[in-house]
């Protein structure tokens, strides 16, 4: 249940000695569980700690104060309650009259998600192409102004040596004219190559990452390929013919090449769950299609709110009450 869980993941569960609890906690890549006493109408970690009227109380306590008041080697105080898993239903075995349905609502969401990130991998691909070209360019352009400079201050060091060498004035001032003409040269020269040297670090810098970026999309396009693999498979054993989950897929992607970029891109770096089992409602009339329209976009604002107070935070705050345990 905690796999890929971040350190402080809670959850409240009954414990063996009846009327007691169970505190399961993941404290870095430990799970720890933590015993929770109930007697005489209080309750707490130890008996000499009863000092809350609920396991509500307490949990609510350390969600503010750390752990470490129970035990030194607990610095966090819970963080994140873990959500209550459908036991009942996954995403491949789905029973009941709209079966097929669901699959198939499940296989149009995977494909979009799958071509998302495909499409994205590939932008990704082409700039890192550019970029490394462009890179090339610039270090031979860079290797260029290094070896002009070069050159520049070897004559530099001539007309220096040949000054030394001569009397007549008028000589003099038209050797010194051609070594202001140089100088000027030399700075021009020094100045574009330290101008390239920024274009260099800024190109190795926009590479790098890139190449997280793809290597961050590579598990998200494996994944979901095989989750594709898995839903079309399981159509085939409610026979659902090839023919048909093909016009699906290519219905898709013409929606998928006409999907605007930044909505693409946001899309892309949140976690969808194709679990349509646990939303679609197929028989439902207009008035009740209007009101879950209305709840969609209410907790789209939620969702966009949490997200900008999380942001500012820097911590999860959210009531552990909306969790189940």
């Amino acid at each position: 249940l905690f796999q890929d869980c971040p350190s402080g993941t809670f959850c409240v569960r009954n414990s063996s000695n009846k009327g007691d609890y169970t505190l399961t906690l993941k404290y870095g890549e430990r799970i720890r569980l933590i015993k929770i006493i109930v007697l005489g109408g209080n309750c707490g970690f130890t008996h000499d700690t009863l000092k809350f009227d609920s396991v509500v109380s307490l949990i609510h306590y350390y969600r503010r104060n750390s752990l470490e008041e129970y035990n030194r080697q607990l610095s966090t105080v819970l963080l994140y309650p873990l959500r209550k898993p459908n036991f009942e239903r996954t995403s491949w075995i789905i029973d009941g009259e709209h079966s097929v349905e669901h699959l198939l609502c499940q296989l149009r969401g995977l494909q979009a998600a799958y071509l998302r990130v495909i499409r994205r991998d590939d932008q990704v691909s082409g700039e890192l192409d550019s970029l490394r070209e462009e890179l090339q360019k610039k270090r031979h352009a860079w290797a260029a102004f290094t070896a002009t400079h070069a050159l520049f201050l070897t004559q530099m060091e001539l007309l220096e040596n040949n000054r030394k060498l001569l009397s007549d004035q008028s000589e003099i001032e038209q050797l010194n004219n051609n070594r202001e003409v140089q100088q000027r040269r030399l700075e021009s020269i020094r100045f574009q190559q330290v101008q390239m040297s920024d274009q260099i670090e800024t190109i190795e810098k926009n590479i790098k990452e890139n190449e997280v970026l793809h290597c961050s999309l590579m598990p998200k396009l494996s994944k979901l390929h095989r989750e594709l693999n898995t839903c079309q498979f399981r159509l085939c054993q409610m026979n659902v013919s090839q023919v048909a989950m093909d016009k699906i897929l290519q219905e898709v992607s013409f929606l998928a090449d006409t999907e605007p970029e930044p909505l693409a891109r946001i899309l892309l770096q949140l976690t969808l769950r194709w679990q349509p089992d646990r939303y679609l409602a197929l028989d439902c009339t207009k008035v009740f299609h209007l009101f879950l329209s209305f709840l969609l976009i209410a907790n789209r604002c939620c969702a966009l709110t949490h997200s900008v107070n999380k942001t500012n935070s820097g911590a999860h705050k959210g009531s552990w009450c909306d969790h189940a345990f």
